[in-house]
């Protein structure tokens, strides 16, 4: 079974639950932190209708990139679906998590994109949420992203924590 998006290089959906089933199993044993961030890219709709999805699959392209480079070895990115990412950060508290989060937001933010010459301004909201005892991965999944949609609703290109 492939376990990369084709698109973008990194991991897939299924591979995302692949390792969010491991990493919890692990959370459980050892009881090391385990936190999850959801981002979501800022008016990608409105990016793929204006300028057509060949731009829009650039940025899909670019922004894993800069998930990849900007998350450890034992991290974990992949494509949820869309232009939606999610990244597993084992042996990572909430705060920590919410300064990696933020870090990719602005280096997003800052990121020149270009298509056919023009720049592009590219943002992202995020969700973050971390494990906590009674805790499945379905519950802290529907944190963080909750917390991604109260970060559009605080008017885009920010990072949210979970409501508990």
């Amino acid at each position: 079974m492939v376990r990369k998006d084709t698109l973008t290089g990194i991991g897939n959906r299924q591979a995302l639950m692949d390792a969010l089933e491991t990493e919890y199993i692990r959370w459980q044993r050892y009881k090391h932190p385990l936190s999850l961030v959801v981002w979501d890219i800022d008016n990608f709709k409105q990016i793929n209708d204006n300028l057509g999805h060949l731009a829009g699959d650039k940025i899909l392209i670019r922004i894993a990139e800069i998930l990849s480079t900007s998350t450890r070895e034992i991290d974990f990115v992949a494509r949820f679906g869309g232009e939606e990412f999610v990244g597993i950060f084992p042996a990572t508290a909430l705060a920590e998590t919410m300064l990696l989060a933020n870090k990719i937001r602005e280096e997003i933010s800052n990121t020149r994109f270009l298509y056919d010459g023009k720049p592009v301004p590219i943002t992202v909201s995020a969700g973050v949420a971390t494990f906590h005892q009674g805790d499945n991965t379905e519950k802290v999944f529907k944190r963080a992203d909750a917390a991604m949609f109260k970060a559009k609703k605080q008017g885009r290109n920010v990072c949210v924590v979970e409501e508990i």
